[in-house]
This record gives structure tokens, C-alpha cells and sequence, in this order.
């Protein structure tokens, strides 16, 4: 009953009528003017109950009006982004060369030709280090190529997740260094 929109008028009667309830009952004795303090203090606080209310409503509807234009930029720049994922996954799932992406020798991401290299599905290989790639005579001598920095060219040998050896070409490119 009280979330209709002249609750404020509603409360504001209702406490007069209760006001003038108890100080007929009281036979308007010397408790009638505490009633009457009790329940204007009452309306007092409900009208700044109210205020308050009315006055975050319309922050909130101002706000959800500034938010519509963000909403759809985000959405567009959320599309967008995904565009740009399908294209950059075409032209990396593309290539012929086998490319890992990694942070600190955990890789984060290959391409579908790593997996057919090495003979791991794409999520087997995400979170293994590098170096469980290659032969144990070849990762210190990587290691010490990725060192060095970019465009290091080094020759290893990779072990297949069947356990056959392979020999590898590797171009190594910090991007951190480069963008």
C-alpha cells in the first residue's frame, strides 16, 4: 500500500487520523500534544524518507540514461573484438610455421600447426613450458638464445608427445621488447 506513488499523503493522513484517535481517546488530556509531537516527528522523518528516495530515483534514471550510450559502445566494441579474434585466428591457424605464444616459457597459446608437430591437442599444450618440447640436450641452449633477445635464430631438437625426436628451426621474437 505504500509503494504507491502519493504514499507520502497516504502516511501523512494516516498519521493525523491515529493523532486524532488518541487524543479523543486520551479525552484531549495532557498526553494529547506528546501524541501529536510523536506523530509529526513521524512525518517529518517520513517526508525526508521520502525526499531522499525521490531524489536517488532520479540520480538513478539519470544514470541509467547516461549509461544506454556506454552500454551500446561497449557492445559494439565487444563485437568488434570478436571480429578481430575470428580474423587474427584465421591468419594464425593459417600459417604453416608452428608459433607459441608464452609468458615466461608457460605458453598461453599455439597454432594448429604446433599441435600437429608435436602431436598434443591445444589444450594439453596450454600451461606446459616450452622447454617440454624439446629434448633435454636442447633447453639450455634455447634458454640461453631467449636471452638474448629478439630475432635470435637457434637450432633444437623436439620431442614429440609419442617420444620421436625432430629437429627444429627456431625464431625467437619478444614482443614485450618490440610493441
Amino acid at each position: 500500500l505504500l509503494l504507491f506513488t502519493g504514499w507520502y499523503l497516504f502516511l501523512s493522513l494516516a498519521g493525523a487520523a491515529l493523532w486524532l484517535y488518541f487524543a479523543w481517546t486520551g479525552r484531549f488530556s495532557g498526553l494529547w500534544p506528546q501524541y501529536g509531537a510523536a506523530m509529526g516527528a513521524a512525518l517529518v522523518l517520513a517526508g525526508w524518507i521520502h525526499w531522499n528516495r525521490s531524489r536517488m530515483q532520479r540520480k538513478l534514471q539519470t544514470l541509467r540514461l547516461e549509461e544506454a550510450p556506454q552500454r551500446d559502445h561497449l557492445t559494439k566494441t565487444a563485437e568488434e573484438a570478436s571480429r578481430h579474434e575470428k580474423q587474427y585466428r584465421g591468419l594464425w591457424d593459417a600459417g604453416f610455421d608452428a608459433l607459441v605464444v608464452h609468458n615466461h616459457g608457460r605458453i598461453l597459446d599455439t597454432n594448429d600447426s604446433v599441435s600437429s608437430l608435436f602431436g598434443y591437442e591445444r589444450s594439453e599444450l596450454a600451461g606446459k613450458h616450452v622447454s617440454s618440447l624439446l629434448a633435454e640436450e636442447s633447453r639450455a641452449q634455447f634458454a640461453v638464445t631467449a636471452q638474448f633477445g629478439n630475432f635470435q635464430s637457434a637450432e633444437a631438437v623436439g620431442v614429440r608427445k609419442d617420444g620421436t625426436r625432430i629437429d627444429l628451426a627456431t625464431q625467437l621474437l619478444n614482443f614485450k621488447q618490440v610493441v
